[in-house]
């Protein structure tokens, strides 16, 4: 089997205090044939210090001087891969330790991607669930943050260049240039409130509602048209209602808890139990 060389892609902007955990991650797994690209979107706070600290020839850590948003971000990091594989991995994330393992005996078998289920934990990395990889089996749709690619293809389809929602592009697209393999078990560890805020979920949906209908990402589905019409427009409708959220007293409450209703299995597991341990 082929030890192939796999760059773990990750944008950060104002994460530094989540560098350590997240070096923690990728020194823990199991693969060990790595690069860590870390991009830089122009971070305020002490993120390059940190990384510094770290002191790891493996790490190529590329700041941009000014914030310029994730899709621009992404395509900047794109260009300075330079291994045929790589796998996203978010600052604020974890990995469980056999994703890269997984991915390489993946690439062995002559695949061009994985994608898998995502495990959800709140700040204290207790399990709150798990969300499958494929969460709309209509269109193949998938979890951006489980990708792992061959770079080759990742660059052909590139982010939208914007601000949020940036990997609505791929999301769509991925599944049309190359089959991915989907593993139901998780291999990624999402911290979802990290990530809740009313103002970035409204702007998300209204950026997702204009970056899919801009790119005319789905002329290439064999699908009825108006299939692509609910899938589309269904973003422009989750935006005017945030928006309206945003304007209404305690609107950041109601969304919490929309979040916390929102669809996701059960899930428990005890070495991934004892693996989160690690990391607390």
């Amino acid at each position: 089997m082929t030890n192939n060389l796999i760059t773990v892609f990750t944008i950060t902007y104002n994460c530094e205090q989540y560098v350590d955990r997240c070096y923690k991650s990728i020194l823990n797994q199991t693969y060990q044939n790595w690069i860590w690209l870390i991009i830089d979107d122009g971070s305020n706070d002490s993120t390059e210090i940190f990384i510094n600290k770290l002191n790891d020839t493996r790490i190529h850590y590329h700041k941009i001087e000014f914030n310029v948003g994730r899709g621009k971000a992404r395509n900047y990091g794109l260009s300075k891969v330079q291994s045929d594989w790589l796998a996203i991995l978010d600052m604020d994330d974890l990995m469980l330790s056999t994703r890269l393992e997984k991915f390489n005996y993946v690439i062995n078998s002559g695949s061009k991607g994985l994608i898998s289920s995502t495990l959800l934990v709140d700040k204290k990395l207790e399990i709150k669930g798990i969300r499958r990889g494929i969460y709309n089996s209509y269109f193949n749709l998938f979890t951006h943050a489980t990708l792992c690619i061959n770079t080759s293809i990742l660059k052909s389809i590139g982010y939208s260049e914007s601000r949020y929602a940036e990997d609505q592009r791929v999301i769509v697209l991925a599944p049309l240039y190359c089959k991915l393999e989907n593993c139901e078990e998780p291999f990624y560890i999402y911290q979802e409130d990290a990530s809740i805020n009313i103002q970035g979920a409204y702007l998300s949906n209204l950026h997702a509602f204009f970056n899919l209908k801009s790119i005319q990402a789905f002329s290439k589905f064999s699908t009825f048209k108006i299939s692509r019409i609910v899938y589309l427009y269904r973003f422009g409708i989750r935006a005017i209602f945030l928006f309206l959220l945003t304007k209404v007293p305690y609107g950041d409450i109601v969304y919490d808890l929309l979040i916390q209703k929102r669809t996701k299995d059960s899930y428990e597991d005890a070495a991934i139990r004892k693996e989160l341990n690690l990391y607390e």
